[in-house]
């Protein structure tokens, strides 16, 4: 099935020149389609189709020495959580865009308290009152100083804590 560049509204497939019915082709070839795609659901729904499915992926995993709990986020947590920063910021409306090479550059303790437990990355400006995702703008904290400083700037958490 190659496209028919000749008239964009005869059928794509190539020699069928019928008038066009819907995604590109004419009604016989896009009813063609249509039963070819239930065919293939109803194959796959069978418990032959999956065991052989099945088996195929577990070889693969083994050959590959991959297994079978490992996913994305597993294997490249840095990538993750560069990933999680970059979609809150897009829900914000800001902008920016910090790779996870960048955030190997935060400091490896709490800029408020110097504690290095449990450390999550702060922006110094929050995404909420309009701050961006820039290295910039972004520190480590602990997660008990991020989460008590909410949306508020350095200087206005610093004057509330003392």
């Amino acid at each position: 099935m190659t496209p028919n560049a000749v008239d964009p509204k005869q059928c794509s497939i190539e020699g069928c020149e019928r008038p066009r019915y819907a995604k590109g082709l004419c009604q016989p070839c896009y009813m063609a389609t249509s039963e070819r795609r239930e065919q293939d659901r109803v194959y796959r729904a069978k418990p032959e189709y999956r065991e052989k499915r099945h088996a195929y992926r577990v070889a693969y995993r083994e050959e590959n020495h991959i297994s079978a709990g490992s996913t994305w986020a597993k294997v490249r947590p840095q990538d993750k959580r560069a990933a999680d920063h970059r979609r809150r910021a897009r829900k914000a409306g800001n902008g920016g865009n910090v790779t996870a090479v960048e955030l190997t550059t935060l400091p490896d303790f709490c800029v408020f308290c110097f504690s290095a437990d449990s450390l999550s990355v702060e922006h110094l400006v929050p995404l909420d009152r309009g701050g961006w995702h820039v290295i910039e703008n972004l520190t480590t904290a602990c997660r008990s100083c991020n989460s008590s400083k909410h949306v508020r700037t350095p200087d206005e958490w610093l004057a509330i804590r003392a």
